[in-house]
């Protein structure tokens, strides 16, 4: 074989071979990308029924008859106050990332504002 023929051949290869290389890394990239709104998304909706949790909670009528039921209600009021604040923290690091994925321009991150 001639030695043009093959270094034309292996430049031809290394032109593939790194081609391929670039365009695995943009897909790596994009998986990634989809990961991290997958997973905000997830994390949303978790913050979400943890809220309808908590609503349910504070929305009893009942107040107790007696000083051990009285009590018992005070104690589930301020776990759900406690309960609360630790949503509203994970929701606003949850705005922060929102906030993050649409500056990055996430396929997809344009319906964040809606919900």
């Amino acid at each position: 074989m001639d030695p043009q023929v093959v270094r034309e051949r292996m430049n031809f290869l290394e032109e593939r071979y790194l081609e391929l290389i670039s365009l695995a890394e943009t897909r790596r990239l994009r998986l990634e990308n989809n990961k991290r709104l997958c997973q905000f998304w997830w994390d949303l909706a978790d913050i979400e029924n943890h809220l309808r949790d908590q609503e349910q909670v504070l929305a009893l009528g009942d107040t107790g008859r007696d000083i051990i039921s009285v009590n018992w209600h005070l104690a589930k009021h301020r776990n759900a106050e406690n309960n609360l604040a630790d949503l509203g923290r994970g929701l606003d690091a949850l705005d922060v990332q929102g906030q993050q994925l649409i500056l990055e321009n996430i396929p997809g991150a344009e319906h964040i504002p809606d919900r």
